[in-house]
């Protein structure tokens, strides 16, 4: 039994008391019914796909506004807006985008009285001509302080190198960047220029000091070294230098010894002189440079203790006020930590993003942003499918219906035959009947029936009715074949990709793979290590002052020798470690996860140029200081490039120096020049110690015997090392006393610093029946409604030029006479 339910949505006029009757009235809507459903969820389908998230490309030209085109890379950049530049502004001079200025320290501030010549001149004024005790500032102060105005003016022109080479360079940007990563990328340089500036001035202070100390440079005044006369007969005296000491420490043993500066009375040839006041923690020892970088300034911000000069010095130059300059130093802060840092108190640097938008001048902008699908879209997708389904609905159910009661009109037919005509009836037969009879209703079916009965009318009716019905169902055939065979790019996202899963489609060479990692960089000390180990003198006895003790005192150009190797050991190892300080916090920019072998190449690229650079730059300073020394013939301590000729004071009262000859080389002309050593060993003698030490080897430390047995040889086997035994000290140190660098990286601490929220990728596949079915009846909607709109016109109009065109024709006829 039919539910009375369906009764309100019957949409036939009939009254119907049998079986067949009914059916034909409720069958139509029993049919609509479920094709409304269909409708009803294709529709909520749509109105649930209007709900969701869509990537929607928009672009914008460069003639916009710059303003709208900043606005969009700010709010959009990271979400893929992509703003590309003209290819002639591809790089972009950095001066263009960036300002960079320092704020240095009082000392260097061009005012300040005391790195000017007019408080040298106090402190110099008979410096020379009176003979000033060698711990009296007014001694070796000039040069201390002259030291000082030399940091500040080198510490400034370090900064204005460095900027001007940092400005020389240019910011590649082939495309405008998201405004955070315009900032994080700019940050990362302004970091590593704000690091580098001063590690590399330290390097090169430090490369000094130790071959200064080293070759043991005469200084002067003469502070680290003391002079005696010896007669050698015939009123003549050589004039024999030896290393000074300070507080019971030697400059043969240190070059840190130090004391305390302050003012002497007159100097008394017959005692020592008497202290009268001191200078707080200012500091004179074996070279003026290093007890000055041992010293503090603090005497010069305390108006008592800077009194004393003004008691002993003719001076009106008061005391620094610290109170008054906000400064990151201390009061007692030591001058080698404030030049090590450049004498800078605070980096000023800003950066515009407009400034780097107006350089780039994007030629187009292209972005994507969420959005949902908006309510005029929705509206129109509904209607289009409506329309289809209605039509569907009027053309489908009657034509079965039709087929229906020919059938169960047929079976009460069959009833009445004779059942021996029923079994001789073929099964071709009933079908070309059944074909007949649904051939005669197509023939006769009329869906623009009007309330005119006039048979010409009727015909024409009828036959824009097949022309309808062939137009239809022939549309609807194409286009369900090509949207069957036509592809879909669809985009697929992945939540919270694992390196495993990320690995997996890397590995399955998807298209259009992206996973914006929800960090633009990456600093390398998360994935990348370096643990280089170095010669084993670096760790051997022989630079310990436990082998130092060992060496005869008369052997002092020796013990100098080791404590150079011992010295660079340390130089190399911290350029190293402040190398790769640098290196790791840097950061490697990745807007998005990059692959494994992308990945390992990038790094190994990295480490190669690491390996490479790094002792470089080391090696020129190192090249130009001993060129330099060489050059100047700065005489040694030692007498060995240079000695002091017999002194006769029935001459006169200067002492002359000649230069020193190993076989056929000449000091003057050459720092090469070298022999055996008469007491040493170990390593060749020449012109200067570090010259002579570069060309010796370490064969005799491999050699138990000729090492003490209370030492271990460098041939032990818990020692290895890469180097031949006999290879020259100067060839390891141009490897930089490196055995290996033991470099490794890990991929898995790089991804999860990357941590990509999200992945997405697109694959391109045929449409599904739903998608099909869905598109192929909101287009038929359309379809229909525009055919039923113009056919009748169409054959209106082929109705009227035919009756125009009999009208027109001209009949002959004959005239009978």
């Amino acid at each position: 039994m039919i539910s009375s339910k369906l009764s309100p949505r019957q949409l036939f006029d009939s009254q119907t008391t049998s079986f067949v009757n009914l059916l034909k009235t409720i069958t139509p809507n029993s049919f609509q019914l479920p094709l409304e459903l269909i409708q009803g969820t294709s529709d909520s389908n749509q109105l649930m796909s209007g709900l969701q998230t869509n990537y929607i490309p928009y672009s914008t030209w460069g003639n916009d506004s710059k303003i709208h085109i900043i606005k969009i890379a700010q709010e959009y950049g990271d979400t893929g807006a992509e703003c590309y530049c003209d290819s002639t502004t591809l790089c972009i001079g950095k001066s263009n985008i960036f300002d960079l200025e320092t704020l240095s320290t009082e000392v260097i501030i061009p005012n300040c009285v005391f790195v000017t010549n007019v408080w040298l001149n106090v402190l110099s004024s008979g410096a020379h001509s009176s003979p000033y005790y060698y711990l009296d500032i007014r001694y070796v102060g000039p040069s201390q302080f002259q030291a000082l105005a030399i940091f500040c003016t080198l510490s400034m022109r370090t900064v204005d190198v460095a900027r001007d080479q940092f400005y020389s360079t240019d910011f590649v940007s082939p495309k405008i960047l998201p405004y955070g990563q315009f900032n994080s990328e700019v940050n990362t340089l302004l970091n590593l220029f704000k690091q580098t500036t001063p590690n590399t001035f330290t390097q090169t202070l430090d490369i000094i000091t130790a071959t200064t100390i080293g070759n043991q440079l005469l200084t002067s005044p003469s502070i680290n070294w003391n002079t005696s006369l010896q007669d050698i007969g015939d009123s003549y005296y050589q004039l024999i230098p030896t290393l000074a000491d300070y507080s019971d420490c030697s400059c043969s043993e240190s070059s840190n010894c130090v004391q305390e500066l302050g003012f002497y009375d007159d100097l008394d040839r017959q005692g020592i002189p008497t202290l009268e006041a001191t200078i707080t923690n200012f500091f004179t020892g074996c070279f003026p440079v290093a007890a000055l970088l041992q010293s503090t300034l603090e005497c010069f911000y305390n108006q008592t203790c800077f009194n004393t000069f003004i008691d002993y010095c003719v001076t009106n130059a008061t005391s620094m006020n610290y109170s008054s300059l906000p400064s990151r130093f201390n009061i007692d802060t030591v001058i080698g930590d404030i030049v090590k840092e450049l004498m800078i108190e605070q980096w000023n640097n800003e950066t515009n993003y407009t400034d780097y938008y107006q350089q780039c001048t994007p030629s187009y902008c292209t972005y994507s942003i969420v959005k949902r699908k908006d309510i005029l879209y929705i509206f129109t997708t509904l209607i289009a499918l409506t329309g289809g389904l209605v039509t569907a609905l009027k053309l489908l159910p009657p034509l079965v219906i039709l087929l229906i009661r020919k059938i169960n009109n047929r079976t009460k037919n069959n009833a009445v035959i004779d059942k021996n005509t029923e079994k001789r009836m073929m099964l071709s037969g009933r079908l070309r009947l059944i074909f007949d009879e649904i051939k005669e209703k197509l023939a006769t079916l009329n869906t623009f029936e009007s309330s005119s009965h006039d048979i010409e009318d009727v015909q024409y009716q009828r036959i824009t009715t097949r022309w309808y019905i062939i137009l239809f169902f022939g549309s609807a055939v194409i286009l369900l074949f090509c949207t069957g065979l036509s592809t879909t790019m669809t985009t697929i996202t992945v939540k919270s990709p694992s390196l495993p899963l990320y690995t997996n489609l890397q590995q399955s060479n998807i298209s259009g793979l992206l996973c914006p990692c929800s960090r633009i960089t990456v600093k390398y000390v998360t994935f990348l290590l370096f643990q280089p180990s170095y010669h084993p003198i670096c760790k051997s006895d022989f630079i310990t002052q436990q082998w130092f003790d060992t060496i005869s005192s008369n052997d002092q150009i020796t013990l100098n020798q080791f404590r150079i190797i011992a010295s660079f050991c340390q130089l190399i190892e911290k350029t190293v470690n402040d190398s790769l300080t640098l290196l790791y916090v840097t950061d490697l920019l990745s807007p998005e996860a990059i692959s494994y072998d992308t990945f390992t190449a990038n790094v190994e690229s990295i480490i190669n140029s690491f390996e490479s650079s790094t002792p470089n730059s080391f090696f020129r300073t190192l090249s130009l200081i001993r060129a330099i020394t060489q050059s100047n013939q700065l005489m040694s301590v030692y007498e060995t490039n240079y000695k002091f000729q017999p002194y006769s004071p029935d001459n006169d009262n200067l002492f002359y120096t000649s230069p020193v000859v190993y076989g056929t080389c000449n000091c003057a002309l050459s720092s090469s020049c070298i022999e055996t050593s008469n007491t040493s060993k170990y390593f060749y003698t020449g012109c200067y110690p570090l010259e002579a030490l570069f060309q010796s080897t370490l064969e005799c430390l491999y050699d138990s015997s000729c090492v003490p047995s209370t030492f271990t040889s460098l041939n032990s086997s818990s020692l290895s090392s890469r180097y031949a035994k006999n290879t020259t000290v100067e060839n390891i140190i141009n490897n930089f006393m490196i055995e290996q660098w033991n470099s490794s990286f890990n991929y898995s601490a790089y991804y999860e610093q990357c941590s990509p929220e999200y992945c997405t990728y697109s694959i391109i596949q045929q449409n599904d029946a739903v998608y099909i079915i869905t598109v192929t009846i909101g287009i038929i909607g359309g379809l229909a409604k525009a055919l039923k709109l113009f056919l009748p016109v169409v054959v209106w109009a082929v109705r009227k030029i035919k009756y125009f065109a009999m009208d027109s024709r001209v009949v002959p006829f004959t005239i009978h006479s």
